[in-house]
């Protein structure tokens, strides 16, 4: 029997299931579908993904053929996917979420966030973002408010059942929060044991925005035991090799990530 999933309610009243499966680095479609349709199968409602993780299209066909086996509906399962930075002019916004759309085979999506607090300049021509003579991006000047009137009008359509933020400063949330009609209904960032958040939990709570720790085992397939990299912003360090959750799991006849996950899992 499939695990059933608790849920919170969003300020909007949908309800958001309180565990999800990220999908980021999963590329393979040998490895994300079987994957995918297990996770499905033990319980996992949210799928997570984004156009920057390039398997919006290979989560879109999975879907399709779990929902052809009968087994699940598209009212069963929650979509949530993530505006690439270099997508925040609003033009350049709408014609993003229509490729977006097209790739999960779906006509809504229940969540629908700005994945970076960074704008960047959209490459001519191309879905990437322009870089300079030194590689690096080249930033866009557009106001944040530019790209949220988007998401509120899907929003408004129906086409996104809730939107919100991911990787953004506390300052900036407060003032898309000050001058939005629809209010952010959820937040994504990275919190695990070396990145608590307590004090962003604590801002998130006071606006009754829903918190989504990303990387709550900390990423391990990304931490470098040489440098001690995360490939993240993040203080360095094993999340799921520190002492704390290892003394604990043994403890508690537990895997470290049940213990470093319980953390996060509120």
């Amino acid at each position: 029997m499939p695990v059933e999933v608790p849920y919170l309610t969003m300020h909007n009243g949908r309800r958001y299931p309180q565990i999800g499966l990220g999908n980021f680095s999963s590329k393979d479609p040998k490895e994300l579908k079987p994957a995918l349709k297990l996770a499905l199968e033990e319980g996992y409602r949210l799928i997570d993904t984004a156009f920057l993780y390039e398997n919006e299209e290979i989560i879109g066909e999975t879907l399709q053929e779990v929902f052809k086996e009968g087994k699940l509906a598209r009212h069963d399962i929650f979509i949530e996917t993530k505006l690439p930075y270099f997508c925040h002019k609003p033009e350049d916004a709408e014609e993003m979420i229509a490729k977006q759309l097209k790739n999960l085979q779906t006509d809504y999506i229940d969540l629908f966030l700005i994945h970076w607090g960074m704008p960047a300049k959209k490459k001519e021509g191309e879905d990437d973002a322009e870089k300079d003579a030194d590689g690096k991006l080249v930033p866009a000047l557009i106001p944040f408010m530019d790209t949220w009137k988007v998401l509120e009008k899907y929003y408004k359509k129906g086409v996104f059942k809730s939107i919100g933020l991911s990787n953004f400063t506390n300052e900036d949330i407060q003032k898309i929060y000050d001058e939005a009609e629809v209010k952010p209904h959820n937040y994504q960032g990275e919190c695990h044991i070396l990145l608590p958040e307590h004090e962003r939990a604590a801002f998130l709570e006071k606006l009754k925005i829903i918190f989504t720790a990303y990387a709550p085992i900390g990423s391990p397939g990304r931490y470098d035991e040489e440098t001690g990299d995360t490939g993240n912003s993040t203080p360095k360090g094993d999340v799921l090799g520190h002492s704390v959750p290892q003394e604990l799991a043994k403890k508690y006849n537990k895997t470290p990530a049940q213990i470093v996950d319980s953390v996060v899992h509120i």
